[in-house]
This record gives C-alpha cells, sequence and structure tokens, in this order.
C-alpha cells in the first residue's frame, strides 16, 4: 500500500575532509584529557603536541564546515539563539553535573572507607529519584515555558551542590544517599526541557543535526570535566593540607598525649598525618561542590537569555 508513495531517496556525498579534521582534533583533545594528568598535563611535550594539533585541527574545522556545501556536522545551527544559548547551558551543566558525580564515588573511597560497592549503593540513589521524575517533566514540556523547567532542573541542582558543600567527614551513609537522590530529581527537568528548547530553535529539517551537535557537546563537556575535576580535586586536597598544617595548634600536645597511649613517635605522628590529610580532602572536596553549584546557576540564569521557541520538537532525539 505504500509502495506508490515511497519518497525520492537523495544520497548526499559524504564530507571526508570534515569527517578527518573532526577525527583528528576530537581524538588529540581525548588524549589530552585522558593522559595529561599521568604526564603533568603541559610539561610533557606529546601533552603540548597533542594540544597545538587539537588547536590547529578545531580551526581547520570550523573553517571547513561552515564553508563546505555538504558539512559532516552543521555548525550553521548556531546562527540561531535559542540553539546556541542551550548548547553553552548543556556543556556547563552536565559539565558540573559529571564533576560531582564522578568526585562523589571516589571520596567515599579514598576519604570515608567505603568499598566500591558501598559507595555506588550510596550514588545510585541519585537514578530513582530521576525515574521518578522523568515522566512528570516529560507532561510539563508541552504545557509550560521549557526555559522554566530547565532554570529549575538546574537552580535544584546548585542548591543540592551548595548542600553538600557544607558536609563533614561526620556525614552517614543515610545522608549521602539522600543528598545524591535529591540530586536526581532536578535530572529530568535539565536534560530533556533543554533538549526540547535547543531543537525547538532551529528549522525542522535541521533537527537531526541539532541533535547530533547536542550529543556531541554533552559527551566533549562530560569528559572534559572527569579530567579536569580529580586533577582539580588533587591539587585542591594538596593545597588545603598545606594551609591546615600551617594553622594546628597543639600539634606536639597531641602526639605526647597517643604515645601515652602506646604508639610509637612515628605511628603518632602517621596518625596525625592522617588526620589531616583527611580533612583537606574533605575541604577540597566540599569546594568542587561549591564550584559546581555556581556552574549550575550560571547555566540556569543563561538559558534566560535564549527567546522562548515557536514550536515544540521532539527532545527524545537528542538522546
Amino acid at each position: 500500500m505504500l509502495k506508490s508513495r515511497e519518497t525520492a531517496v537523495a544520497k548526499a556525498p559524504v564530507d571526508v575532509v570534515g569527517l578527518s579534521l573532526l577525527i583528528v582534533w576530537v581524538g588529540a583533545l581525548q588524549l589530552i584529557l585522558d593522559l595529561g594528568k599521568e604526564h603533568e598535563w603541559f610539561a610533557s611535550p606529546m601533552i603540548a603536541a597533542m594540544g597545538v594539533i587539537s588547536v590547529v585541527g578545531f580551526a581547520a574545522f570550523l573553517i571547513w564546515e561552515l564553508t563546505a556545501k555538504d558539512p559532516i556536522v552543521s555548525l550553521r545551527v548556531f546562527r540561531k539563539p535559542g540553539y546556541a544559548i542551550s548548547a553553552v547551558a548543556m556543556g556547563l551543566g552536565y559539565g558540573a553535573f559529571m564533576a560531582t558525580n564522578v568526585l562523589t564515588p571516589n571520596w567515599l573511597q579514598s576519604n570515608m572507607g567505603y568499598t566500591a560497592t558501598q559507595a555506588g549503593m550510596a550514588s545510585s540513589t541519585l537514578g530513582i529519584c530521576a525515574i521518578i521524575a522523568a515522566p512528570i517533566a516529560a507532561k510539563l514540556v508541552n504545557r509550560v515555558d521549557v526555559r522554566w523547567l530547565v532554570f529549575t532542573g538546574l537552580a535544584w541542582m546548585a542548591v543540592v551542590s551548595f548542600l553538600r558543600s557544607e558536609t563533614t567527614s561526620a556525614i552517614t551513609f543515610g545522608q549521602i544517599a539522600w543528598l545524591m537522590f535529591l540530586m536526581g530529581a532536578g535530572m529530568p527537568f535539565f536534560f530533556l526541557p533543554l533538549n526540547t528548547l535547543a531543537l525547538s530553535s532551529i528549522d525542522e529539517d535541521e533537527t537531526a543535526a541539532g541533535a547530533g551537535l547536542m550529543n556531541f557537546i554533552r559527551t566533549v563537556s562530560g569528559a572534559f570535566a572527569t579530567s579536569m575535576v580529580n586533577t582539580a580535586w588533587e591539587d585542591g586536597a594538596q593545597r588545603k593540607q598545606d594551609q591546615l598544617s600551617g594553622l594546628l595548634n597543639g600539634v606536639q600536645a597531641t602526639i605526647d598525649g597517643l604515645v601515652a597511649t602506646g604508639q610509637t613517635q612515628g605511628q603518632a605522628l602517621t596518625n596525625v598525618t592522617k588526620i589531616v590529610q583527611g580533612q583537606a580532602v574533605m575541604l577540597a572536596t566540599n569546594e568542587l561542590m561549591l564550584t559546581s553549584a555556581v556552574v549550575f546557576l550560571f547555566a540556569g540564569a543563561a538559558i534566560w537569555l535564549a527567546p522562548k521557541p515557536s514550536r515544540t520538537a521532539d527532545a527524545t532525539l537528542g538522546h
């Protein structure tokens, strides 16, 4: 019945040059993110070379894609303010989201004494609330201004991140799981409405290109945040330890008290050092959580620069 209604099929040429440039600069960037930490970043000639390749490749990629007749990636979607703002919000919001999620199990295992299983169980509650909230967000997308949904989701995750920035090493498993559970409530109000806003801001024939590009931005921002947060966390912990070491009072009295309990001088000093290190890691963790909260708020505020879309697109294409 449908055979007679088949539409004409047009086979577009493959942008080989654009695809090659994309592989080169993204590949170089991924190598930087994956290997930078263990090679002392740009102190390494290899990482520095990858940096040059990535920057030059990206510049060449932009020039080619903006002038090619059939580009592998349609960058023209950025001419629409709604899409451009949504892309910025996606990069910032998803980067902050990944930073908090990557940091949590690392912190629980390295500083709180959790096993990998326990850390995973505490972090997994994030998904429970997300599943509950997702149908609510999906129904509201077609009923209210999606900018309000995106702002609400980002603001909510900012509030939870701020609460986490006040954490102490006395926090319990239940408290951690509860905070992660609350974080999950903001996820559906961020991802789905933001994709809807982005795809509704461009022409219908650009939907597929816009959806693919949003996925790319999300992937790159997540990789970048994952790499940066681990480096910033370790550097921050070392900096806080140096600060705490200069502020300690009565250290010798504490060591003498531990020696009096039967510990050797070396054991007592080691125990005091572990306490300082633990608190330094806790302070560094809180500092990064506060940074994530600020990034969430900035992304939420930026979304109001996007004009209200005149139509509603199928946001599932962005997943």
